[in-house]
């Protein structure tokens, strides 16, 4: 492969990195390696900061959600790194299979426009959340789809509404398996009702 060819794919993997950066959550982000998608939040942590995670999902033309499969009724739920927060870069399968141990998801409405969503890292945090759980929306917006993720937080904060935008997340290096001890976890975005920027951090 020669430089100059890749040199042009690198350039093509950072436009397409700052494309998926820039879009809202509720947007389509559309490129060559993944295709139309619509992203559920970024998650972004104190480890290797400059790295973050795409959380995503795929709907129909129908602005419904897409099934893993007929058999399954899970929603399409996957991810991949922004490297450097621009360049595209597929997530290892061992990462993978961990990211989904933690991050459950469960199985679509019957009419396929929700579901909800469980970082099960929350069971280590003091909150006072009635579910610790995300319900994510899709919808028919003007004339393409939209997708929000909510949570409501808890009577300490008046049970606001809110559409999570990242999730960060800080932890710490153990000697012991899973060798990461998470330490926060801080709710990024805006309020539903006023779209007020808000965050809110959750600690041991």
């Amino acid at each position: 492969m020669t430089a100059a060819l890749l040199a042009a794919q690198a350039a093509l993997s950072a436009v397409l990195g700052l494309m998926a950066q820039a879009a809202r959550a509720d947007e389509a982000i559309q490129n060559p390696e993944y295709g139309t998608h619509y992203r559920l939040f970024t998650f972004e942590k104190n480890e290797n900061p400059q790295n973050i995670l795409i959380i995503y999902t795929r709907l129909d033309d129908q602005c419904r959600f897409k099934p893993l499969s007929s058999v399954d009724p899970r929603p399409v739920v996957d991810f991949y790194w922004m490297m450097n927060r621009q360049t595209v870069k597929p997530v290892n399968g061992m990462i993978r299979s961990a990211i989904r141990k933690r991050l459950e998801v469960e199985s679509l409405s019957q009419d396929r426009t929700s579901f909800s969503a469980r970082i099960k890292d929350f069971r280590e945090l003091k909150h006072d959340l009635k579910e610790a759980r995300f319900r994510i929306v899709a919808k028919k917006k003007g004339g393409s789809c939209d997708v929000d993720t909510l949570i409501p937080l808890g009577p300490s904060d008046g049970e606001k509404l809110v559409r999570v935008e990242t999730v960060y997340s800080e932890a710490k290096k153990t000697f012991l398996p899973p060798f990461r001890k998470v330490t926060s976890i801080s709710l990024i975005g805006e309020t539903a009702a006023s779209g007020d920027p808000i965050t809110k951090k959750y600690t041991r």
